[in-house]
């Protein structure tokens, strides 16, 4: 009799499964009856639960601290949040100039290029270069001796001629006395007349010469025509300089008062001339990239063509500038005051937050809630926002944390120079 485990058929061999893990079945799903389903399902049923909780937790923040603070949906308050420590600030009703700004420079009041008006050689130079001048400040003396020379003849000439009219005029005396004694001729008689004619022409032109001679020493001291600063001379001493040249001696600038000149866009040109000649147009002029005042002025110019190229008119300022803070050459920020807006509604710039919707702000309510409300901002001036609409008199906005608020959330109003709860 043969033993089973020495016949020929085969044995089915089970293998063996460890006891944590889940069985699976035909489909490849856990099978939750085997050993250790119990543990598997509930690790599945918490990460549903942790994952479904994430996504409530994001949809709630999306809601009620979407950056932006875009307008929520009408009926959805924001019951549930705790109260926002927020700083507030009243809508103001204040006269608001109207402005243009323009990038400009600045130019010299006058500027003059000294030039010499006689032959002569520089015996003195009076001024360093960068000096401020006053008018008729001696800046450059000539050799005097030629023209002193010149001088003493034309007076010497002047002193002869003057000696001929004294002769001249009393021959024709003489002439007239015996012309009535019928002792002399009428042809005598109107040679004495044009001879002393001739003379008394002869002295006009020496006393012109004199004249001339004075001019001309006057002028080999070279004396500033206008009060401003010098730039850097172009002679020294020693050098030869002549009437009938082109070569400047110094430049000045007349910088007190001083022009500031720039362009605006052509659209503004009918109330340009509208206003001026009639009221003042002031314009300030401040350095570029700083808010610091630089000169206030005036608009005393504008230009009789608009350029076709940039659509733009050119208008020029004058600014007074005694402590020269402005410099010929310099650019700067030209803001010209059109008019004033006496009731423009106004409210800090950061009051203003931009959003899917456009411009809005946050109006602290009487019940300690916040309302959302579209904006329209015209312009920014002296650091306030104009508000067009929106907004009345008088009501309260939020100056910071708009980023943690939505429509009808509750706050807690602090002082407005304490520092809020909340990060924007």
């Amino acid at each position: 009799m043969s033993h089973p485990a020495q016949s020929g058929s085969k044995r089915s061999i089970t293998p063996m499964r460890d006891s944590a893990t889940p069985p699976l079945g035909g489909s490849g799903e856990p099978n939750w009856a085997g050993p250790g389903g119990g543990r598997n399902r509930w690790r599945w049923i918490s990460l549903s639960i942790a994952v479904i909780a994430v996504l409530a937790a994001g949809g709630y923040l999306l809601r009620g601290y979407w950056p932006g603070g875009g307008e929520p949906s009408k009926g959805k308050t924001a019951a549930g949040i705790p109260p926002r420590l927020i700083r507030v600030t009243p809508v103001e009703a204040r006269a608001v100039p109207v402005e243009v700004g323009a990038v400009g420079s600045i130019e010299p009041l006058r500027t003059v290029a000294v030039r010499p008006r006689v032959d002569g050689q520089v015996t003195e130079v009076r001024v360093q270069p960068g000096d401020r001048v006053r008018e008729g400040q001696v800046l450059f003396v000539l050799d005097q001796r030629p023209l002193r020379a010149a001088l003493d003849q034309a007076q010497a000439a002047l002193g002869r001629d003057l000696a001929s009219l004294q002769n001249a005029t009393e021959d024709q005396d003489r002439q007239v006395q015996l012309m009535a004694k019928q002792l002399t001729t009428q042809e005598a008689l109107d040679r004495a007349n044009s001879a002393l004619a001739v003379q008394k022409q002869a002295v006009e032109v020496s006393r012109a010469a004199v004249e001339s001679a004075k001019l001309n020493l006057d002028y080999a001291t070279i004396r500033a025509p206008i009060p401003g600063r010098i730039g850097k001379p172009a002679v020294d001493i020693g050098s030869i300089v002549r009437a009938g040249d082109s070569t400047t001696l110094v430049t000045i600038n007349q910088i007190h008062p001083i022009y500031a000149t720039f362009s605006v866009p052509q659209r503004y040109l009918s109330e340009i001339r509208t206003r001026f000649g009639k009221d003042p147009m002031p314009v300030a002029v401040r350095r570029p990239g700083k808010g610091n005042f630089v000169a206030q002025g005036v608009l005393s110019f504008v230009d009789n063509t608009v350029d076709p190229t940039t659509g733009t008119i050119v208008l020029r300022a004058t600014c007074e500038n005694p402590s020269e803070n402005l410099w010929p050459g310099e650019s700067v920020s030209v803001t010209l005051t059109l008019s004033v807006d006496p009731g423009a509604l106004v409210v800090p710039p950061e009051a203003v937050q931009t959003g899917p919707r456009g411009t809005f702000v946050y109006v602290a309510k009487p019940d300690n809630t916040v309302e959302y409300r579209s904006v329209t901002v015209d312009r920014v001036v002296l650091g306030s926002a104009v508000i067009t609409d929106g907004v009345q008199p008088g009501e309260q906005v939020v100056l910071d944390g708009q980023l943690n608020l939505i429509n009808g959330a509750r706050i807690q109003v602090v002082a407005a120079n304490s520092e809020s709860g909340t990060k924007r």
